[in-house]
Parts: structure tokens; sequence; C-alpha cells
């Protein structure tokens, strides 16, 4: 019944978004040093058949640095979006959490209790783990309100 936490062996949100930013950083240089290049280029009094090939290849690199940029990009939007969503998926699995416990506490072993009660959950699962909505289930399966 155990599943993995979003947390566990997992970067945290913090750690994704220190990545998104370097994205961001490095796909920043990448479009201002390929800038300063063309414009180094540009103003050069290079003239021959090496010149026209520097700037027919540096024309061309545009092309490259622009496409990886654009991963850069995409890259950055995946690991923030991803950030939130384990952000989210915490707090949904730590709210379920709260409400099991608090059921629990309301629940005790009884002796001769015929109804449900905290005996019939076992050992809880550890704090984030999706085994936290297997139990909000089956006690909602049993008609309990949480």
């Amino acid at each position: 019944m155990s599943s993995p936490s979003p947390r566990s062996g997992a970067s945290s949100p913090e750690e994704l978004r220190q990545l998104a930013a370097v994205c961001r950083s490095v796909a920043a240089g990448a479009v201002d040093g390929h800038a300063r290049l063309l414009a180094c280029i540009a103003s050069a009094r290079w003239e021959g058949p090496a010149a026209d090939r520097c700037r027919t290849a540096t024309q061309h690199d545009r092309v490259v640095v622009d496409s990886i940029v654009q991963l850069l990009v995409g890259i950055e939007r995946d690991l923030t979006a991803h950030a939130a969503f384990i952000e989210h998926r915490a707090a949904e699995l730590a709210s379920i959490e709260r409400r099991v416990r608090a059921w629990i506490a309301g629940h005790p072993p009884i002796i001769g209790n015929p109804g449900p009660d905290a005996a019939m959950i076992g050992e809880l699962p550890p704090t984030g783990s999706d085994d936290w909505e297997q139990i909000e289930r089956q006690l909602r399966a049993l008609g309990q309100a949480l």
C-alpha cells in the first residue's frame, strides 16, 4: 500500500525553482552573448573570405542559439510547474493527514464499541505519503465523515 511521497528521493520545489532560475539565466546569457558577438563582428573592419565565412557562420549560429534558448525556456517552465505541483500535492496530503488524525483522536479504540475506531487503521503512514488518501477513502467508505 505504500507509495513514495512527492518529496522522497526527489528535488524540493525550492531546488527545482533554483534550477529553473539557472535555465533562465543561461538563456538570457546566450542571447546577450550572441548579440554582443554579432555587434563585434558587424563593427569589425575585416574583409575577405575568412571574414565572410565568420559572418555567415555567426548568422547561422543565431538559429542554433535561438533553438537552445527556446529549449531552456521550456525547461524553466516545466521545472516551475513541477515545483508548484509538488507544493500543491504536499498541501493536499497534509490536509488529508490532519483530517484523518483528527478522526483518530475522536475515535479511540474502546473495547465493546461496535463502530469503527482508530484500531482499524493500524500503523500510520509517514507524513507526505499517498497512503493517507487510501485511509481517507476507507473511512469514507465506512460512512465516516472527516
